[in-house]
């Protein structure tokens, strides 16, 4: 789990000594074992910022100034997934993301409205590990369901 260091206006800031920590935590996972990173903020140029936030602004919404950083950070071993929320945005072509090594999965809302085509309330993610794969589903809480197969990227299957 990851927090921004200080207070800055809908971004987060993250500091060298917490990239070196994630670094080294990354590194000492097992490998081939998926690994679990959990963010406020995505990254900018990522999950389809500006766009997915209003558009508003080229950072905004995003971890911000040290993306490139926390960007090669993510990306120093395969299989590492990057978990993130604050963009009120549904499940949809810019839910996932993969980059290479790293996969960006920005979940949507579960309290309020999301912005984007598909509204449905209380929609999250349910994670699902097995040997060799990683399946991620859109899921309807508030309803008991699993979002339909033609919205996009209501299910995702990542091969470790």
């Amino acid at each position: 789990m990851m927090g921004t260091d200080r207070s800055t206006f809908e971004a987060a800031y993250i500091n060298d000594c917490q990239l070196k920590r994630l670094k080294e935590d990354i590194l000492s996972a097992p490998e081939g074992k998926p690994i679990f990173v959990f963010n406020h903020q995505t990254l900018k140029r990522t999950n389809g910022l500006p766009k997915t936030f209003l558009g508003k602004g080229k950072w905004r919404g995003s971890v911000g100034m040290e993306s490139e950083k926390l960007k090669k950070v993510l990306s120093v071993r395969k299989n590492v997934f990057f978990i993130t929320g604050h963009l009120h945005y549904c499940t949809s072509e810019y839910t996932y993301e993969d980059c290479g090594n790293f996969k960006a999965l920005s979940v949507p809302t579960v309290g309020v409205i999301n912005h984007g085509a598909f509204k449905d309330m209380t929609q999250g993610y349910v994670i699902s590990v097995y040997d060799g794969k990683v399946i991620m589903r859109s899921r309807i809480f508030g309803e008991g369901r699993y979002a339909p197969d033609s919205v996009p990227n209501s299910y995702i299957e990542v091969s470790l």
